[in-house]
């Protein structure tokens, strides 16, 4: 039904679709582990094999066959929505307004990087300190409430937005500083990416870049045909580094030695587990109670300095992925365990909660895709459209608004550039 879906969306909309990276995980997630888990038993999770037996595995397959179809329809919805007037791009780029959105957004995540360095300290500490810099746990470092530098910490991602409009107007015009200031820009955020324990997330900033640095200004035909070579390979070498980097991610985070003794398909199998391992537990479970969509604004609180909400008396709110930690092992545990889409919108109301927050994504998945389509493979945006649909589509597997805002808002800045650029001529905008 995805592949479906998929190829029916690809008829009418070309390119790169937030909605058809969403479809695959969603796929992967809900179908291809629990799949993979039945046929090999000897490998399957223990939270997994627990419910083998039961009805539970077939709740979860008819929600997730639902929640698929309400996709569908939110989808449908929001790609057909027209929401503000079109305009024909008719003045040329601000080169000198994104410059200095650059270098503040650099300046600025900066601070961030420093101030993680001196609460781990040091460089390599911050390194060998993996799960706490990605857990963001405050009382790992100093208290948060009594320290405004724990605060600071939260600025980090602007480096990463700040290297995706470097590189964006290097590939516009390249001059010596935007690419200079590209190269230095990519090197943190490589060190950042790194610091924040994602594999996933390593790989999708190579295959931006990558995929960046190879595309150019060809016909349509030989340039789908190029992207669609460049996707295989960086999917196969993504798979396999996902694969090999996990012992090394185990070492920096735990002092696991460094063995690839174990590595293999059930090994992969398990890192996305995760999701079908929530909705078991959500679906099987009745000792905890609804959030009733505070999820869906609370993280507002939680985004605000702790020092400042101890001085008014507000308490910061709990996290759905603390809570949805606590609630499975009855202690948080270093980084937590991600929410799924299904298991955000459970967890608010039951069932009624995930129609409603499926539907709701959907749409927002077809507003997104309308917007990339606007851009007809716009060699000079790429990488910072790639980024946007790539992560949107993820949100199917990792659904906690509080870790998108803390340490994924350079993917909503981007958004909003995207969003914002539409009125200027850009090289590469169309093939004429």
């Amino acid at each position: 039904m995805v592949q479906f879906a998929v190829m029916k969306v690809n008829k009418k909309i070309k390119g790169i679709k937030a909605f058809s990276i969403g479809s695959y995980f969603y796929a992967l997630i809900y179908g291809v582990v629990p799949i993979y888990f039945i046929i090999n038993r000897s490998s399957v999770p223990e939270k997994i094999a627990v419910a083998y037996g039961t009805n539970v595995i077939f709740l979860v397959t008819f929600l997730a066959f639902a929640g698929y179809i309400a996709l569908l329809a939110g989808y449908g919805v929001g790609v057909k929505t027209k929401i503000g007037k079109h305009r024909e791009p008719s003045e040329e780029l601000p080169l000198a307004k994104y410059e200095k959105i650059a270098f503040l957004t650099f300046f600025i995540g900066m601070v961030g990087v420093f101030a993680e360095v001196y609460l781990q300290g040091g460089i390599l500490n911050a390194l060998n300190n993996i799960e706490l810099v990605r857990g963001f746990k405050r009382s790992d470092v100093k208290d948060g409430a009594n320290n405004p530098i724990v605060f600071l910490r939260m600025f980090k991602p602007f480096i990463i937005f700040s290297f995706y409009l470097f590189y964006m107007m290097a590939r516009y015009k390249p001059t010596v500083v935007y690419r200079t200031m590209a190269l230095f820009t990519f090197a943190i955020t490589l060190y950042i990416v790194f610091l924040n324990g994602g594999r996933t997330h390593i790989v999708i900033l190579l295959a931006t870049v990558i995929i960046g640095f190879l595309m150019t200004k060809h016909k349509e035909k030989k340039r789908s045909n190029k992207e669609m070579v460049l996707w295989s390979v960086i999917v196969v070498i993504g798979i396999i580094s996902i694969i090999v980097l996990d012992p090394i991610f185990a070492y920096l985070s735990y002092g696991r030695p460094i063995s690839f003794e174990d590595l293999g398909l059930a090994s992969l199998m398990q890192q996305f587990s995760f999701p079908f391992s929530n909705m078991l537990f959500v679906l099987s479970n009745d000792n905890y109670s609804f959030r009733y969509m505070q999820d869906f604004f609370l993280w507002i609180i939680s985004l605000s300095p702790a020092f400042v909400l101890s001085k008014i008396g507000i308490r910061e709110s709990e996290p759905l992925y603390v809570y949805n930690t606590v609630m499975q092992n009855n202690t948080m545990i270093l980084g937590g365990i991600p929410s799924d889409i299904l298991t955000l919108g459970y967890y608010q109301l039951g069932i009624a909660g995930v129609l409603f927050t499926i539907v709701l994504f959907g749409f927002i998945l077809g507003q997104i895709d309308r917007l990339i389509a606007s851009y007809n493979h716009n060699y000079v945006l790429m990488p910072i459209i790639i980024r946007v649909a790539i992560y949107m589509g993820m949100i199917v597997m990792y659904a906690d608004l509080e870790s998108i805002f803390r340490v994924r808002y350079d993917v909503i800045l981007l958004l909003l550039v995207l969003i914002g650029i539409q009125r200027y001529r850009i090289i590469g905008r169309t093939d004429g």
